[in-house]
């Protein structure tokens, strides 16, 4: 029998411990034929049961835009009622001690922003639908899951919905990229809307040692390949954007306007128009992407709603394949001009 995740467990205690008000209010609403009546019943039923699953969820430490996770941006729609889980603490070991067999990553140093003919390595379809993690069980070592195992990423080119259906182990929506390692999908996830202050002093480490900086983040937790990417999106968003983030940085400003529209500040935005369309592409994986939530607030239609499990709940769902092969060392470093720093504390906190 298949076990209800935490999220699952907290809806149907709530929908059973609230059924008979509901039932009482609606027939009451119904009795007395009164549309304005079945319309506030309806608003004030739909609001309880989303703060409710909201505190249920841990989304305490999260903005909101009006009491919702996300953006309601059509006039009229109310917030969703399933927010995305954030409680990950059981699966994030697990996260970490999986083998990526097959690292993604810019071709070399090429960098997207600055060479068109830049690609990943290994190559991607970047109009794929969905990122799909395949697992591989050892062939020498019988351990049980995650001990010696391995996975490989696998960009699914038909699209997200059709990943699901199949029931692929879908890791974000979109194609793979340099961000997609489970490795790297385990610090989203720990460090929450905890990012910006967590990865702030890497970001000043930047202004003296460019080795140092990056030796930092790796040190938070996040691949190589990661950092590399991120790299040339704070050079991009620091050439394009500095006017903007350099005073919203040293202000400590919300990301977001007020609601109801909760706009993305200036200097959110032009990371946004300027960098984010690239980044997206070659990083793969967002945290909105991936069902996660981060310290802005996103369109509600941008949150993807991805089920994020133990992986080695999947694991004999998936084929298995050649031995892993530990991922190459790199010896690659950038320099990290001034104006990168300055920026970098802001980017850690938009994908």
């Amino acid at each position: 029998m298949k076990k209800d995740t935490p999220y699952k467990v907290s809806l149907l205690a709530y929908v059973r411990s609230h059924l008979l008000l509901l039932l009482v209010a609606l027939v009451v609403s119904v009795v007395l034929g009164d549309p304005s009546y079945q319309e506030q019943f309806s608003f004030v039923s739909h609001r309880l049961l989303q703060t409710t699953i909201n505190n249920s969820n841990g989304l305490a430490g999260f903005r909101t835009c009006d009491g919702c996770f996300c953006i309601v941006e059509n006039e009229g729609e109310m917030c969703p009622i399933d927010p995305p889980f954030t409680n990950f603490t059981s699966i994030i070991p697990t996260l970490r001690n999986l083998t990526l067999s097959n690292p993604i990553g810019p071709d070399a140093a090429c960098n997207p922003y600055t060479n068109e003919t830049c690609a990943l390595t290994p190559s991607q379809n970047l109009g794929g639908g969905a990122c799909v993690v395949e697992m591989q069980e050892p062939l020498t070592d019988f351990s049980s899951c995650p001990e010696s195992w391995s996975y490989h990423l696998r960009t699914f080119s038909g699209t997200f919905e059709e990943a699901t259906q199949q029931r692929l182990f879908v890791t974000h929506n979109g194609s793979c990229g340099a961000c997609s390692s489970l490795q790297d999908l385990a610090v989203y996830m720990e460090q929450g809307a905890n990012l910006r202050e967590a990865s702030s002093r890497c970001g000043a480490l930047g202004l003296i040692d460019a080795d140092r900086a990056i030796q930092c983040f790796e040190e938070i937790g996040f691949s190589t390949e990661w950092a590399t990417i991120w790299y040339f999106n704070t050079e991009k968003t620091a050439e394009a954007c500095i006017l903007l983030c350099a005073p919203f940085v040293l202000s400590g400003n919300s990301p977001n306007g007020d609601p109801p529209t909760c706009p993305l500040a200036p200097c959110i935005d032009c990371d946004e128009t300027q960098a984010g369309p690239i980044f997206r592409a070659f990083a793969g994986r967002t945290r909105r992407n991936s069902g996660l939530l981060s310290d802005i607030i996103r369109p509600c239609d941008q949150v993807v709603r991805v089920e994020q499990v133990d992986p080695c709940a999947r694991a004999t769902l998936a084929p298995s394949m050649a031995p892993a092969t530990t991922p190459p060392s790199s010896s690659i470093r950038w320099g990290f001009p001034v104006r990168g720093a300055i920026c970098t504390a802001v980017l850690l906190s938009l994908h």
